[in-house]
Protein backbone atom coordinates (compact mmCIF):
# COMPACT_ATOMS: atom_id res chain seq x y z
CA UNK A 1 0.00 0.00 0.00
CA UNK A 2 1.45 3.34 -1.01
CA UNK A 3 1.20 5.93 1.74
CA UNK A 4 0.88 9.65 1.19
CA UNK A 5 3.18 12.13 2.95
CA UNK A 6 1.00 12.59 6.05
CA UNK A 7 0.46 8.82 6.40
CA UNK A 8 4.22 8.18 6.19
CA UNK A 9 4.73 10.75 8.93
CA UNK A 10 2.26 8.88 11.15
CA UNK A 11 3.95 5.56 10.28
CA UNK A 12 7.37 6.91 11.28
CA UNK A 13 5.92 8.06 14.60
CA UNK A 14 3.92 4.92 15.47
CA UNK A 15 5.90 2.00 14.02
CA UNK A 16 8.89 2.31 16.38
CA UNK A 17 6.62 2.58 19.42
CA UNK A 18 4.46 -0.39 18.43
CA UNK A 19 7.52 -2.46 17.53
CA UNK A 20 9.21 -1.66 20.83
CA UNK A 21 6.05 -2.76 22.68
CA UNK A 22 5.92 -6.01 20.70
CA UNK A 23 2.66 -5.00 18.98
CA UNK A 24 3.92 -4.81 15.40
CA UNK A 25 5.02 -7.69 13.21
CA UNK A 26 5.35 -8.05 9.45
CA UNK A 27 1.81 -9.46 9.41
CA UNK A 28 0.51 -6.16 10.82
CA UNK A 29 2.00 -3.83 8.21
CA UNK A 30 -1.14 -3.63 6.06
CA UNK A 31 -3.37 -2.83 9.05
CA UNK A 32 -0.94 -0.18 10.27
CA UNK A 33 -0.78 1.28 6.77
CA UNK A 34 -4.58 1.60 6.78
CA UNK A 35 -4.50 3.25 10.20
CA UNK A 36 -1.89 5.74 9.01
CA UNK A 37 -3.81 6.53 5.82
CA UNK A 38 -7.03 7.03 7.79
CA UNK A 39 -5.20 9.45 10.08
CA UNK A 40 -3.90 11.32 7.03
CA UNK A 41 -7.44 11.65 5.67
CA UNK A 42 -8.65 12.95 9.04
CA UNK A 43 -5.93 15.61 8.99
CA UNK A 44 -6.96 16.61 5.47
CA UNK A 45 -10.67 16.77 6.35
CA UNK A 46 -9.99 18.84 9.45
CA UNK A 47 -7.87 21.29 7.48
CA UNK A 48 -10.66 21.67 4.94
CA UNK A 49 -13.22 22.20 7.69
CA UNK A 50 -11.11 24.97 9.23
CA UNK A 51 -11.41 26.92 6.02
CA UNK A 52 -15.10 26.15 5.57
CA UNK A 53 -17.32 28.19 7.85
CA UNK A 54 -20.49 26.59 6.45
CA UNK A 55 -21.01 23.56 8.66
CA UNK A 56 -24.62 23.55 7.49
CA UNK A 57 -25.18 24.07 3.77
CA UNK A 58 -28.26 24.98 1.80
CA UNK A 59 -29.49 22.15 -0.38
CA UNK A 60 -32.42 21.73 -2.78
CA UNK A 61 -34.56 20.35 0.06
CA UNK A 62 -33.36 22.80 2.67
CA UNK A 63 -30.34 22.90 4.98
CA UNK A 64 -28.05 19.88 5.15
CA UNK A 65 -24.89 19.08 7.05
CA UNK A 66 -21.58 19.73 5.33
CA UNK A 67 -20.49 16.38 3.78
CA UNK A 68 -17.04 16.86 5.32
CA UNK A 69 -18.61 16.49 8.77
CA UNK A 70 -20.04 13.11 7.80
CA UNK A 71 -16.73 12.05 6.25
CA UNK A 72 -14.89 13.08 9.42
CA UNK A 73 -17.24 10.98 11.57
CA UNK A 74 -16.77 7.94 9.34
CA UNK A 75 -12.97 8.23 9.23
CA UNK A 76 -12.85 8.80 12.99
CA UNK A 77 -14.90 5.66 13.57
CA UNK A 78 -12.54 3.70 11.29
CA UNK A 79 -9.52 5.21 13.03
CA UNK A 80 -10.82 4.15 16.43
CA UNK A 81 -11.41 0.60 15.18
CA UNK A 82 -7.87 0.25 13.80
CA UNK A 83 -6.31 2.08 16.76
CA UNK A 84 -7.93 -0.36 19.18
CA UNK A 85 -6.29 -3.23 17.31
CA UNK A 86 -2.89 -1.73 18.10
CA UNK A 87 -3.71 -0.74 21.68
CA UNK A 88 -3.55 2.99 20.93
CA UNK A 89 -6.06 3.87 23.65
CA UNK A 90 -6.36 2.84 27.29
CA UNK A 91 -9.37 0.66 26.47
CA UNK A 92 -7.59 -0.79 23.45
CA UNK A 93 -4.63 -1.81 25.62
CA UNK A 94 -6.73 -3.72 28.14
CA UNK A 95 -6.30 -7.40 27.46
CA UNK A 96 -3.46 -6.95 24.95
CA UNK A 97 -0.37 -9.05 25.38
CA UNK A 98 2.40 -6.47 25.21
CA UNK A 99 5.91 -7.76 24.52
CA UNK A 100 8.87 -6.86 26.66
CA UNK A 101 10.50 -4.90 23.87
CA UNK A 102 13.82 -6.72 24.48
CA UNK A 103 13.81 -8.58 21.15
CA UNK A 104 16.30 -7.04 18.74
CA UNK A 105 15.11 -9.17 15.82
CA UNK A 106 12.08 -6.89 15.26
CA UNK A 107 14.37 -3.93 14.53
CA UNK A 108 14.62 -5.04 10.89
CA UNK A 109 10.85 -4.59 10.46
CA UNK A 110 11.11 -0.82 10.44
CA UNK A 111 13.35 -0.84 7.40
Amino acid sequence: MGLDKQARKTWRRLAPILSRLGLLTEADFEALAHLCQIQARLVDIRQRLQGDEDLVMDGPQGPKQNPLIMAEKQYLQNFRMYAAEFGLSPRGRSGLAVGSGDDDEDDDLLG
